[in-house]
């Protein structure tokens, strides 16, 4: 399992919250607000990034696949283009059924 999602389980959001997110050629896709983990294994499954961008909402980005790096960025296996056009969440982070269910059509998981 990656390591990356073993530490988020035993330490939950303070392991992955402030970390740089980039894609697999090192773009930064934003920082890494707050993290939804799965109700049943308590894996962290999305994480809520903050583009830079005023007035952005939250957007919303699969770990599946992530890993971080020597530097401590997240690198998440999603482009910039698909990151910015995927659904977003309000600033509450929660997330519904429908939401999820748009989310998982986007990113293909």
């Amino acid at each position: 399992m990656d390591p990356m999602i073993d530490s988020a389980k035993s330490s939950t959001q303070p392991v992955l919250t402030g970390h740089k997110v980039v894609d697999a050629e090192g773009e930064k896709l934003g920082v890494i607000d707050d993290v939804l983990f799965d109700a049943e294994t308590n894996e962290a499954v999305w994480a809520i990034v903050k583009r830079g961008m005023l007035r952005s909402k939250p957007t919303v980005v699969p770990l599946r696949r992530a890993f971080r790096t020597d530097d401590g960025d997240i690198v998440v296996a999603f482009d910039k283009r698909t990151v910015a056009s995927a659904p977003h969440l309000g600033s509450d982070h929660v997330l519904s059924h429908d939401t999820e269910e748009a989310l998982l059509a986007h990113y293909g998981v």
